[in-house]
């Protein structure tokens, strides 16, 4: 669920102390180069924060057990109460999808693992609506995200970008889904921004930010997706963030909070509409994950540094601009 190289972070304490989760309506305008503490700075990057190690606020290097560590136990309890053909569908395809994508090495997550099922399952959920048509996504890994979209949606199609497809695993997500599944195998930052500028391309109706979680790359992808949103911008259409105010030992992956700031203030997105999701310890399992909206008083910066991801959309305006 997330890769790429190392965070390096400035800690600076501002007298304005205007946060991501104060109130939306803010007097600083933020340009898209602005790096002040102002424009970048959240709760969660504060000193009250960085007192102690991540080990001592009860996370060490963002997997609480080995990724995808017993697909059957998590398989049970995702599929359990589904529809009896998406069942089925996760039941063959994710067994045959092995975790033998070493490239991103120990940044990379299993949407398999008990902590994220109901990040799995929110998912599942959005991607069954009728109205989804193309679901588009940055980060591969071993495939078990692009099969639960495709299991979940029997005519949604998948377009999938990541620096590396392992081959066997695209050969079985091709051999169950056929045509409904799209690989661009380099930089996303190369390969979504070509697919954003041809005129060809189809919308998407979901995007899923979860490849590279180091500057620049998670900006740029916010950045495409837009783009393509643009297109028909008054369509509806979700944009998945993953790894939000996740702080781990391996440096992941306060980049992408970063750029999540950066949108928010910029006014990329609609602030009225989305929400964000905790991931949960992986002995929680049957515990709901605690739902927080985008911005207010109690945001996603209290389950630091666990983290967790959000569904949210670009602003109307926004968008329109970028015509």
């Amino acid at each position: 669920m997330f890769r790429h190289t190392h965070v390096h972070l400035v800690i600076v304490l501002s007298a304005m102390c205007c946060t991501l989760f104060c109130d939306a309506t803010h007097t600083h305008k933020c340009s898209e180069d602005d790096d002040s503490a102002e424009c970048i700075q959240t709760q969660f990057l504060q000193t009250e924060f960085k007192q102690y190690p991540a080990k001592e606020r009860g996370h060490s290097d963002g997997f609480d057990s080995p990724p995808g560590g017993d697909t059957e136990a998590t398989l049970k309890i995702i599929t359990e109460g589904l529809d009896n053909d998406v069942s089925a569908c996760l039941n063959a395809v994710i067994p045959l999808l092995p975790l033998n994508n070493t490239v991103c090495e120990s940044q990379c997550g299993d949407s398999f693992d008990m902590g994220r099922l109901g990040q799995t399952r929110t998912y599942m959920a959005m991607a069954s609506s009728p109205n989804v048509e193309n679901i588009c996504e940055t980060g591969f890994w071993n495939g078990r995200s692009a099969a639960t979209w495709l299991c979940s949606n029997p005519t949604a199609n998948v377009y999938s970008f990541d620096l590396y497809f392992p081959e066997n695993n695209v050969k079985v997500l091709k051999s169950f889904f056929g045509g409904r599944f799209t690989h661009f195998e380099g930089d996303s930052m190369v390969t979504l921004s070509e697919f954003a500028e041809d005129p060809n391309s189809p919308f998407c109706d979901i995007m899923v930010a979860d490849g590279g979680h180091y500057d620049p790359v998670p900006w740029t992808d916010i950045n495409n997706f837009a783009k393509i949103t643009a297109k028909q911008p008054n369509r509806n259409h979700t944009l998945f963030l993953d790894e939000l105010m996740a702080d781990y030992d391996n440096g992941c992956c306060m980049d992408v909070t970063k750029a999540y700031t950066k949108a928010l203030r910029l006014d990329m997105l609609d602030t009225n509409i989305g929400f964000c999701e905790e991931y949960l310890p992986d002995d929680a399992v049957e515990g709901p994950a605690q739902r927080f909206p985008l911005v207010g008083e109690s945001t996603m910066n209290l389950t630091s540094p666990i983290g967790g991801f959000c569904a949210m959309s670009f602003a109307p305006d926004y968008l329109k601009s970028l015509d």
